[in-house]
């Protein structure tokens, strides 16, 4: 059953895939022949080179893209709000770290079979449960746009040598490993914390500047509408009157539930730093306006319990500890950048230079 799962899913994906690519780069290549050229070129790039293995520029953009549509919150750096230029370094230590592996675990003459590799795509297929599910599986594993049986199959190699290294650690004290899952709780985490928020909204029209005249009478109000909330008045009323957010008319100034990392980001911090009922003494600005916010209640996160996560603390680390021994190999790695290319070099077909080793 599940091998048949699995080949319904991933031949048509895969063929979608081919197809899909190959017409959007026939149409492409059509309208602008040249400028497709240049982006395969430009692909194809070294970037660096890690022991003498050759990183390219497109394994560092598909590396980069992967990181911003996949949730990295358990073991990765949150992405979202890097500057391009971080988001792009952080992708190429990825790969570098991933390399380094892959060399170590040559050395270790380890292998992977066909049979592993089936096995472990059936049981993504399984968990998919949907050809809609298999395919994002796939796409955040690296499996699909890096090919199946290309870079895609690294994963497999890495974690045979993590696991292989594991068997070498000594096995952590209890105190060890409450700390360590003190240290990453938020991994353990099944149900966020979340605050019931209102707000009395005033908009600031885009062509008024800040502190103007007219600026100003809107912080007017704002100070009077936050000295009547001080002397006891109902926030609801207030806001159901006076508030310019149209989803909270009506609604007694209602932003409903807010989780963090999905409301307002400027708004947030506020949220979640104020106690049931409080107001504050000057109102926060956000974009297009300001607010006057307040909490009904607040719901603390809930947590596995560390007696019930033994298992997955052990095997977080023992994944921090294969970290470690990938960075301390990483020193003695030895790591050469190129220069990048203008476009018309790389059409020309010029060789980038190394511009440092590390």
């Amino acid at each position: 059953m599940l091998k048949k799962m699995f080949l319904t899913f991933l031949f048509p994906l895969l063929a979608f895939g081919v197809l899909t690519f190959c017409g959007e780069t026939a149409s492409a290549q059509m309208q602008n022949p040249k400028g497709q050229l240049f982006l395969k070129l430009k692909r194809l790039q070294p970037a660096l080179l890690v022991n003498g293995a050759t990183i390219t520029h497109g394994q560092i953009e598909d590396r980069m893209n992967r990181l911003k549509r996949r949730d990295f919150l358990s073991s990765h750096k949150v992405v979202e709000d890097m500057a391009p230029a971080a988001i792009r370094e952080y992708a190429r230590d990825l790969l570098i770290d991933e390399y380094i592996a892959l060399q170590l675990a040559a050395k270790e003459n380890i292998e992977v079979s066909t049979e592993e590799v089936v096995g472990a795509l059936q049981g993504l297929a399984a968990r998919a449960g949907n050809a809609k599910d298999f395919n994002r599986i796939l796409h955040e594993q690296g499996l699909l746009n890096e090919g199946l049986m290309g870079e895609g199959l690294k994963n497999f190699y890495i974690d045979k040598l993590r696991q292989q290294y594991a068997q070498t650690l000594p096995s952590p004290s209890t105190s060890e490993l409450r700390d360590f899952y003190e240290a990453h709780r938020i991994v353990f985490q099944t149900t966020p914390e979340r605050v019931y928020a209102r707000q009395i909204f005033l908009v600031r029209p885009e062509n008024v500047r800040a502190f103007s005249e007219e600026d100003m009478k809107i912080r007017e109000r704002l100070k009077e509408l936050i000295q009547r909330l001080k002397e006891g008045e109902d926030f609801k009323k207030l806001a159901d009157r006076y508030t310019e957010d149209p989803n909270g008319i009506g609604k007694g100034g209602a932003i409903g539930w807010v989780v963090p990392g999905i409301g307002d980001r400027l708004l947030e911090p506020f949220l979640f730093s104020m106690e049931p009922g409080e107001i504050l003494e000057t109102p926060v600005e956000l974009v297009g306006g300001y607010s006057i916010p307040t909490i009904d209640k607040r719901e603390e996160a809930v947590y596995v319990p560390f007696e019930e996560a033994t298992d997955r603390v052990l095997k977080g680390w023992q994944i921090e500890k294969f970290k470690e021994w990938i960075a301390e190999e990483r020193k003695n790695a030895t790591i050469e950048y190129f220069e990048k290319l203008p476009q018309k070099d790389i059409l020309a077909g010029k060789k980038p230079k190394k511009t440092y080793i590390d």
